[in-house]
């Protein structure tokens, strides 16, 4: 039962940092991330916590290392898929924010508010400040961006 339950810590180990710190683990990035930091530990885990299980209710070894290898084996083939397929859809084209119109969901400041702007990808309100109070509902035009925030001006009705 120990070498299960050390794989199955290395294997939560990884995990753990691999979520935690997954821009260190991008070495484990092999064959287009099937083997990322995420997968090996969930497979590792998922090993040692199938063969503690079989052993623990008196399971024969051979059955424990079996079917510890092939659910470890299927963790990573599954968690490899899902994380390359998640990295694919996360991976936009930029486009340019500055000039497009919206409106003002909440009051703006010089400090905080919020804008919907009018375009196919920005499904999210965004967070904006301006040089003028502007009210909630008025028709705003973005002049800068500051990381995840814009700088808007009310649009001349």
């Amino acid at each position: 039962m120990t070498p299960f339950l050390i794989v199955g810590g290395v294997g939560l180990a990884l995990l753990l940092l691999s979520m935690l710190l997954g821009s260190i683990f991008d070495f484990l990035h092999i064959l287009d991330g099937a083997l990322s930091g995420t997968a090996v530990g969930s497979g590792l885990t998922l090993f040692g916590a199938s063969g503690v299980l079989v052993l623990s209710n008196n399971g024969p070894a051979w059955l424990a290392y079996t079917l510890a290898a092939v659910l470890g084996a299927g963790a990573v083939a599954i968690v490899g898929t899902m994380t390359r397929k998640l990295q694919a859809a996360s991976v936009q084209v930029p486009y340019e924010v500055v000039g497009l119109t919206g409106v003002t969901v909440s009051r703006i400041t010089g400090a905080m508010g919020e804008v919907q702007l009018s375009h196919p990808r920005e499904i999210n309100k965004r967070m904006a400040f301006c040089e003028e109070i502007i009210p909630s509902g008025a028709s705003v035009t973005v002049t800068e961006v500051h990381g995840s925030r814009v700088k808007v001006e009310k649009t001349a009705a």
